[in-house]
Formats: structure tokens, C-alpha cells, sequence
């Protein structure tokens, strides 16, 4: 049942947002045209900004409450085992046994954490087993994907936590982005690569 209602608000966000909102982009694209056509008219522009800026406001209100309908729709633990099945690496394995449902804001950040490291997993260092575990503990979120794939060439100054993840991020796996997301909840990103590549991430309770 809680599969099936998820679906649906999945659906509804979708079309809310690729019809109404598309409508709504396209409408204030065309009233900004009608502002330079009409530059010289200020009554006519007067009115056309006030236009614009209601639509603005309208496509605001309505991202945010398809992101409040995507956010509730997000599975964490159905999400994790999807990315496992489709990263294209042959073995992976999903520990998810939360207490408490994350805020959607941590929820997302996970997401986008598990999805680009399985993605350089698999697309970088060609790994064929890797592992997802997200954990709860009394005050903060832990997220650690490992792999055994094989590390990219990496400048000769890449050493050390901080040197490993800036020569990693300028090499295009997107771990300038991850460590983003994890810092803007007041969470930390680290990566290791001994005997596996690791990236692990800790994000405070109490960040909506």
C-alpha cells in the first residue's frame, strides 16, 4: 500500500511539473519578450513587470510544493537497493536498518551521495563489488560506500584526506558536489583509498 501511495505522488509531482510547470516557464518568457517589444511604452512595461513577477512568484510556489510531493515520495531504503540494481557493478550490497525516517533534505543529499559514488565506482575504477551502508546513531546520520575498484591517476601533491578529495574533485567524479550537499547539514565528507576506495560522510540530527 505505502509502495503504491509513494508511486502515485511520484506520478502527480512529475506532470505537475513537466505540464503546469513548463506552462509557467514558457508564459514568463514570453511576457520578458513583450517587455523588450514595449521598452518605450512605461505604462505598458510598468504592468508587464507586475505580470512577470507573479508568475515568478506562481512557478516558485509550485516547485516547492512538487519538491514538498518528491520529497515525502522518497523510499530511502527502496532508492538505495534501486541505485545498487542499476549502477552496473555486478555485486552490491545495500545496509539500511534505520530507526526513524532522515529529513527530506538529509534523505536527498544520501541519494545523491550513493548515486554519484556508485556511479565513479563503476564508470572510474571499474569496480565489481561495492557496498552501501547508511546508519542511524543517536545524533547523527553515517553513509559509507565502498568499493574494491582501482583508483584513478591522481596529481603527485593528491596526498592526505584533504589533497586525496581536491585531486579526486578537479578529476571530474563530482566530489566537490557531494562534499557541498554533506557540508550545507553541517556534515563532513571524507575518502580513503588503502586496500578499497572509501567515502564516507556524517551528517548531524536536527537539520530539516
Amino acid at each position: 500500500m505505502r509502495a503504491a501511495t509513494l508511486s502515485e505522488r511520484t506520478r502527480i509531482a512529475r506532470e505537475v511539473h513537466d505540464g503546469v510547470g513548463h506552462s509557467l516557464t514558457r508564459l514568463l518568457l514570453q511576457v520578458e519578450a513583450l517587455k523588450v517589444t514595449h521598452r518605450g511604452d512605461e505604462r505598458t512595461t510598468s504592468e508587464l513587470s507586475e505580470l512577470s513577477m507573479g508568475l515568478g512568484e506562481a512557478l516558485s510556489s509550485m516547485r516547492t510544493s512538487v519538491h514538498a510531493l518528491s520529497d515525502s515520495a522518497i523510499d530511502l531504503g527502496a532508492e538505495l537497493n534501486r541505485l545498487g540494481a542499476t549502477s552496473g557493478i555486478d555485486d552490491v550490497s545495500v545496509e539500511y536498518r534505520p530507526d526513524s525516517t532522515p529529513p527530506a533534505a538529509v534523505t536527498r543529499t544520501i541519494v545523491s551521495l550513493v548515486r554519484e559514488s556508485l556511479t565513479n565506482a563503476a564508470r572510474h575504477a571499474r569496480a565489481r563489488h561495492a557496498c552501501v551502508r547508511v546508519s542511524e546513531l543517536p545524533g547523527l546520520w553515517q553513509v559509507l560506500v565502498r568499493n574494491d575498484g582501482t583508483m584513478p591517476e591522481l596529481p603527485a601533491h593528491a596526498t592526505g584526506p584533504e589533497g586525496l578529495l581536491d585531486g579526486l574533485s578537479r578529476g571530474g567524479m563530482g566530489l566537490a558536489s557531494m562534499q557541498e550537499g554533506v557540508e550545507v547539514l553541517g556534515g563532513t565528507l571524507r575518502v580513503s583509498c588503502n586496500d578499497e576506495f572509501r567515502v564516507f560522510a556524517s551528517i548531524p540530527k536536527g537539520r530539516r
